[in-house]
């Protein structure tokens, strides 16, 4: 029986938007970013944004990045998965070579997947930004066209090395683009734990899968991303062994299911707006947060993540058992899912060569960043907008997204058809050709 993923891939068009959305508030109130990454009541701050549950849709970048991993964790093994747990009517040698061979071609079109977008889009950028002598925060263009394509190449090809220990984990090209050498280490990790645990029973695998979890969240101090890869993975698992259970549980009408998944979902999203915060004082500043001022001293990674690994750990199966599953499924979602990834590249450029312009153009106030296209100072005032609203909703701001929104959402449209389809399609061509298979 074939598995329906179709509201995942909603989940992760609405992940993708919510990270356009933190990155937009940002940029527009970069002056008040304590505000924005922090409860509500921080310094005596009452916005309405920062409210709990209300602060996901402002300030959920950092959720939807958890939720982006926990998925890919998820789909990624739902055929090794397959493969391990099937009927024993195979050999567990036929079995063993189909899991093998599976695993090998799907590392190989990984890295084409997410990186040779990553060149195109870099590349298209790098380019604009000279041809039109545009400025980039912390990018300061070469006096030749030559210069620049150089640094390109060495800052995308060190990128893509994802063993690289010598250069900035983000691209100056693109900073946003951070997570993409992350999501393929967690590729890796899936993988290679799949492979490891292929012939253990479901009970040693489940307690594998705590362990590694331990261990990358807790124990070392740049694994914490593997932790959600690796719950992901065992998320599937899990469903196949005992989905049968969870769903007459989560889906019956007894009103105990119903409390139960109100719960659980209500908690995982109150975790999922944890501020940002390093040390134990910031938290207990943040209302409603106190009692995670002992985590700092717990862990060695940023405390927000371990909040965010039980949010998406939680909110990302149940969605299934949920009424949000039937939106998710809806048409609008389901665009948002297949141009997700292209929206994800596109949207810090975008930004920066519009959006720039055009907060100029409604007389936004910059705060302490001075406005990066000098050459369109003219443009600065010309159709002023005005500043009341809330917080994080201003007129001007609102107004700015009304023009944004469909020009972010068009080019992820076209770069989705012109790039990142025919990049899958072409490591499925490579894949054939290494394998002797004819086109």
């Amino acid at each position: 029986m074939s598995l329906d993923t179709s509201h995942l891939h909603g989940l992760r068009g609405v992940a993708s938007l919510l990270v356009y959305i933190h990155h937009h508030e940002l940029w527009a109130h970069n002056a008040s970013y304590d505000t924005i990454e922090r409860a509500f009541g921080y310094r005596q701050r009452h916005h309405f944004i920062t409210l709990p549950f209300i602060r996901l849709v402002f300030n959920g970048g950092h959720f939807a990045t958890a939720v982006f991993f926990v998925l890919s964790g998820y789909v990624l093994s739902v055929k090794p998965l397959t493969i391990i747990n099937c009927p024993r009517t195979t050999s567990s040698i036929e079995s063993q070579e189909r899991l093998a061979c599976y695993i090998s071609l799907a590392i190989f079109r990984r890295w084409f997947r997410l990186f040779i977008p990553v060149f195109v889009t870099t590349f298209t950028y790098m380019s604009l930004l000279y041809i039109f002598g545009l400025h980039a925060p912390g990018h300061s263009t070469q006096a030749a066209y030559s210069l620049e394509f150089r640094r390109w190449m060495h800052e995308v090809l060190n990128f893509s090395f994802i063993f690289d220990r010598t250069t900035s984990p983000w691209p100056s090209y693109n900073d946003h683009l951070w997570s993409l050498a992350i999501e393929f280490k967690g590729s890796l990790a899936t993988y290679t734990c799949l492979a490891v645990l292929s012939r253990s029973t479901i009970h040693y695998r489940l307690v594998s899968y705590i362990l590694l979890i331990v261990y990358f969240l807790f124990l070392v101090t740049d694994g914490w991303f593997c932790a959600f890869f690796i719950a992901g993975l065992s998320i599937r698992d899990l469903e196949i062994v005992f989905g049968g259970y969870v769903t007459s549980m989560m889906q019956g009408k007894a009103w105990t299911s119903v409390l139960l998944k109100c719960l659980l979902s209500g908690f995982g999203l109150y975790m999922a707006g944890v501020p940002t915060c390093l040390s134990s004082k910031c938290f207990r500043m943040n209302p409603g947060w106190s009692f995670l001022s002992p985590l700092p001293s717990l862990v060695t990674c940023d405390p927000k993540w371990v909040p965010l690994f039980c949010a998406s750990v939680l909110f990302v199966p149940l969605v299934r058992h949920t009424w949000l599953k039937r939106p998710l499924q809806s048409s609008i979602f389901q665009y948002l899912g297949r141009n997700s990834y292209s929206l994800y590249l596109i949207h810090g450029p975008v930004l920066r060569i519009f959006g720039d312009s055009l907060y100029a153009c409604v007389s936004w106030p910059y705060g302490d960043r001075r406005m990066l296209h000098t050459r369109f100072d003219s443009w600065a005032g010309f159709l002023p907008i005005t500043m009341s609203g809330p917080f994080g909703m201003e007129g001007a701001f609102l107004a700015v997204q009304a023009i944004m929104l469909p020009i972010s959402l068009s080019i992820s449209h076209f770069v989705t058809h012109t790039v990142d389809e025919p990049c899958v399609r072409l490591s499925k061509m490579i894949v054939n050709v290494l394998l002797g298979k004819e086109q």
